[in-house]
């Protein structure tokens, strides 16, 4: 089994050739596709970018998956999950995290990994709920949690 995760770098369609960069770029990916061909075992590609493949690895995948937005039980949940191992102050309510932010998986871990920074870096030993959901608005913002915590930073034992 092949896993090529953030495969559309490497299957994105192939582009003008303009450099020497450009030429490489396009010999490796026709250089897979040779080798996909060949290949006996099973291949699969992740990717959030499924626009950008080229025709030609779309037309040797024969199965496609599409993971939907997860829902927002599904949400809750994963808040739930991710936060097991935490010591949350009993305030904290993923019901409403997951119901006003319509997060990916990968969303809500950065948010709760940035709610626990939030938390240290005001010296709390809980995680309360305006930690996650501030964090959680900076990363709907597309936001540095490092920027928001600028008087703090020397305090911090992990930064990650």
């Amino acid at each position: 089994i092949l896993f090529f995760d953030e495969a559309d770098a490497i299957a994105s369609s192939r582009t003008a050739i303009f450099n020497a960069t450009d030429a490489e770029t396009n010999l490796t990916r026709n250089v897979l596709l040779k080798e996909l061909e060949k290949f006996e075992g099973i291949v699969i590609f992740a990717t959030n970018l499924v626009s950008n493949f080229d025709k030609a690895f779309e037309r040797r995948i024969s199965l496609h998956v599409a993971f939907k937005m997860p829902i927002i039980d599904e949400r809750e949940e994963i808040w739930k999950l991710l936060s097991k191992t935490l010591p949350l102050n009993k305030d904290v309510n993923f019901y409403e995290l997951a119901k006003e932010f319509e997060f990916s998986g990968g969303h809500i871990k950065n948010s709760v990994i940035n709610g626990a920074r939030l938390a240290i870096s005001s010296n709390n030993k809980e995680i309360r709920h305006e930690h996650f959901f501030k964090a959680a608005k900076l990363v709907k913002e597309g936001k540095n949690i490092l920027s928001q915590i600028e008087e703090d930073k020397d305090n911090l034992n992990y930064l990650g």
